[in-house]
């Protein structure tokens, strides 16, 4: 079988962190046994407005114009950043599947709502993927995709061989609490600062010292580093890193926050699934696909999360003292390898691409499509 995999983006050397996940998902697809193609943007150069805007230029004029004939299915991502494709005479007939991502659907912008609502009907003749039952139930109430046409399949997975544990020298003496985030507000880097704040604090309360690690990256990365320095708390910043050396950083913490604000919506939260990978509780909020992975007393905990920044502190600040003192009671690399590694993803894809009983109603769609 012969797929064709729709990007707008791919990981180039000069760009490594470009959505990773796609080549993941192209891993596990030539794993389960496929022969795959790529169309996709590749990104050569340091990024600007106008090399980007020339990339999708010439990106778009070939997803009018590729012959589509040759390939038994289309595995399209970001489809409202690829609409054109919709246009390609060669899609009629054949087996299209879209995988949906975050900003699809939560991150709104006028050209996204534009092509949501020029899509709405032809969607409706495809089969859908989405990285969790959180994401489905947003594409059922913003687009009215019937659930039968739903699968869910983490984007990827996680690399369990390049993702695993590793020896924390310091462990013993030192509790490191490490943010691998967007330093932003609506990342909670906002709450991440109320947690320094309140240092003293928790170690009363666990009898441990703490300290911080921080990646350097976001657009108010160096307001948010001045203001961390100036808790008094102890935090150490790094520079922005590849996919391929992240479990690094999280070697080197004990428990990793990840606080992004429901304005976000997270589809998945795959660097929190990372992270358990490598052996590592994390504290999240109880918001989007969190709950479905993030299990109290087992992978991590879950803070709940209010408009009020100063009670989304207090409620972090809770669950990072029954982390701390429960620690060692957690195994989240167990609940990454029962349904969120590549090999979880590989035998998805097996059973989905050579499935036979396409429904149809999918079918009925296609032949109608004017």
């Amino acid at each position: 079988m012969r797929i064709l995999l729709i990007n707008n983006g791919y990981p180039t050397g000069r760009n490594p962190q470009v959505t990773t996940y796609i080549a993941s998902m192209r891993r596990c697809l030539l794993a389960a046994g496929f022969e795959v193609d790529l169309l996709v943007i590749r990104y050569h150069r340091c990024l600007t407005v106008v090399y980007k805007a020339w990339k999708y230029l010439i990106f778009w004029l070939r997803l009018v114009f590729t012959s589509i004939d040759k390939y038994d299915a289309v595995y399209v991502n970001h489809l409202p950043f690829v609409w054109p494709v919709l246009v390609n005479h060669g899609l009629r007939g054949k087996d299209v599947v879209v995988h949906w991502h975050g900003g699809d659907l939560v991150s709104r912008t006028p050209f996204v709502r534009c092509v949501l609502a020029f899509i709405r009907l032809r969607i409706m003749c495809f089969r859908h993927i989405v990285p969790s039952e959180y994401f489905k139930r947003k594409l059922v109430e913003e687009l009215g995709v019937p659930e039968k046409l739903i699968a869910v399949s983490p984007s990827g997975g996680v690399d369990t061989d390049l993702f695993v544990p590793r020896p924390t020298l310091d462990s013993i003496s030192r509790f490191v609490i490490g943010f691998s985030g967007a330093l932003t507000t609506d990342k909670g880097a906002d709450v991440l600062l109320g947690v320094m704040e309140h240092r003293a604090e928790i170690e009363r309360a666990v009898g441990r010292n703490l300290s911080f690690k921080v990646i350097d990256y976001g657009r108010e990365a160096e307001t948010y580093i001045a203001a961390f320095r100036r808790t008094g708390a102890g935090v150490e910043v790094v520079h922005h890193m590849p996919k391929k050396q992240m479990p690094e950083f999280y070697s080197s913490i004990s428990l990793l926050l990840l606080l992004s604000s429901v304005r976000v919506g997270e589809s998945l939260g795959l660097v929190v699934l990372e992270a358990m990978s490598c052996g590592k509780p994390v504290v999240t909020f109880d918001i989007c696909a969190f709950p479905e992975f993030v299990r109290s007393g087992i992978s991590g905990e879950r803070a709940r999360y209010s408009g009020n920044v100063e009670e989304r502190v207090q409620e972090v600040i809770n669950a990072l003292v029954k982390v701390i003192r429960n620690y060692s009671s957690y195994t989240p690399r167990r609940v990454v390898e029962a349904g969120y590694s590549e090999q979880s993803v590989v035998a998805f894809y097996r059973s989905y691409f050579r499935k036979s009983d396409v429904s149809q109603e999918v079918v009925r769609n296609i032949r109608e499509w004017k």
